[in-house]
């Protein structure tokens, strides 16, 4: 975590509720490593706040990306929030896949 390029989080008193993590250069790739909140505050706003606030922070980096579940629910959360399934736009996701 203490390499991360930003963490935001969300507290209720002292209990961590949400969080979201991004690595990269700050200037030309923003990627989204985590963002999660705990299941008992989800559906309320949460990830869409911090979604929103860590891609304010870095509005001038072009590319904003993240790799996830293949999931309905997930796939709208991230559409509802402005992202874009990369099939969409003709581009292709690689990942090393170990042996």
């Amino acid at each position: 975590m203490e390499n991360s390029l930003e963490i935001l989080t969300i507290w209720n008193n002292n209990e961590l509720i949400g969080l979201i993590r991004v690595i990269g250069d700050g200037e030309t790739i923003l990627y989204i490593q985590d963002l999660l909140i705990r299941p008992d505050y989800q559906n309320q706003g949460l990830g869409s706040i911090l979604l929103q606030k860590m891609c304010d922070r870095y509005q001038n980096v072009r590319q904003k990306v993240l790799i996830t579940d293949n999931t309905n629910k997930i796939n709208s959360f991230y559409e509802k929030n402005g992202f874009v399934k990369s099939d969409y736009l003709n581009l292709n996701c690689y990942y090393f896949k170990q042996k």
